[in-house]
């Protein structure tokens, strides 16, 4: 009885967490932060449209110079809004990513941790042909400002 109380406890974390679901979580404060947000952001499908009022941050790809769309990074707030907006990669785009562009005046910072944590990419925005061989094929989340 014990031991499945912890293992729901886990999952229930997990679950808030948005771990792996293209959920996002706000980035906790730091030195690329202006502060906690409340916003997420969505990772969608490549069949995906953008959601109509939605703001579209980017488009992630499967190889260099923007081949095989693996899809978007979407949300409601603007990226200029003063906060660091963290967004989880889909399960299938794990070990994928080599090249991405953003939108809306956005700029990304593609992390090798869930939730904007590890190694990081630095801040970029436009077309970005090549993620780079430090984090090519290892992004598991998006940060956007």
């Amino acid at each position: 009885m014990k031991k499945s109380r912890i293992v729901m406890s886990i999952v229930a974390v997990v679950a808030a967490a948005g771990l792996g679901t293209g959920n996002a979580m706000a980035a906790d404060a730091g030195p690329d932060t202006a502060g906690a947000s409340p916003a997420r952001a969505m990772a969608t499908s490549s069949s995906s449209l953008v959601p109509a009022g939605s703001i579209h941050y980017s488009e992630e790809y499967q190889h260099d110079g923007l081949r095989n769309h693996l899809g978007n990074f979407t949300g409601g707030t603007p990226c200029n809004s003063g906060y660091v907006i963290t967004g989880n990669v889909l399960y299938s785009w794990i070990g994928q990513i080599s090249s991405f562009r953003t939108w809306s005046w956005c700029q990304a910072n593609h992390r090798s941790g869930w939730d904007g944590t590890g190694d990081a990419s630095g801040w970029w925005g436009g077309v970005n042909n090549y993620i780079g061989g430090w984090m090519n094929d290892r992004t598991l989340s998006v940060q956007f400002r």
